[in-house]
């Protein structure tokens, strides 16, 4: 190899290894924290109708009701259970979106004991700091695109969801200071809307 390629090679082998020893540096001054979120939803399939009144009219080619049905662990006690093996770590969770339309489709179709696996989970499993090992977050009621609406149908969705919360999760009044905005479409014109919520729930984490 000509000398020129040999001390380049060996100069871009010192960068990388220097690099890997500042990168380490400074993820031991400053860890990165790692989590995931497991995204809830079903829409109101078709207006002012249950699941079954929706599938009673034939509207689709397909069975509203099974969709769900196909899923009731995943809306039920799954994440319950999957987060209940992380409890010998001590500040161990996850964040769940629950979409306000999703609540209204299982009440309809299930009653109210879907419910209790999500509540136990949220008000009963907590970390050594006191948070709920599993963090039920805001999210717009119907899984509207926020960007794409207005400041008072932002706020609308999410004041919707705040309320379903409060009584679907049997919080006491409190709700999650995380949110996720569906399908991550985020833009600066959501602040203000997120911000008028902010006063009485403490910031708000995106």
């Amino acid at each position: 190899m000509p000398r020129s390629p040999r001390l380049f090679a060996g100069a871009l082998c010192a960068a990388f290894c220097l690099s890997a020893v500042l990168a380490a540096s400074a993820v031991a001054q400053n860890p990165i924290h790692v989590t995931y979120l497991w995204h809830m939803h079903q829409p109101i399939y078709y207006p002012y109708q249950t699941v079954n009144q929706t599938d009673s009219a034939n509207l689709f080619n397909f069975s509203v009701r099974g969709v769900h049905d196909a899923r009731t662990g995943a809306y039920g006690e799954w994440p319950k259970n999957a987060v209940q093996q992380g409890t010998d770590i001590s500040n161990s969770g996850v964040q769940v979106s629950f979409s306000g339309s999703l609540m209204e489709n299982m009440d309809g179709l299930y009653g109210q004991g879907w419910r209790n696996h999500y509540r136990w989970g949220r008000n009963s499993l907590r970390t050594a700091r006191n948070n709920p090992r599993l963090d039920l977050v805001g999210i717009a009621y119907h899984h509207s695109l926020m960007p794409l609406t207005t400041k008072e149908a932002m706020r609308m969705q999410v004041r919707l969801h705040q309320e379903a919360y409060k009584d679907v999760w049997d919080t006491g009044g409190s709700y999650s200071k995380g949110f996720w905005p569906p399908e991550c479409a985020f833009d600066v014109n959501m602040i203000p809307a997120l911000a008028d919520l902010a006063s009485h729930i403490g910031d708000r984490q995106v």
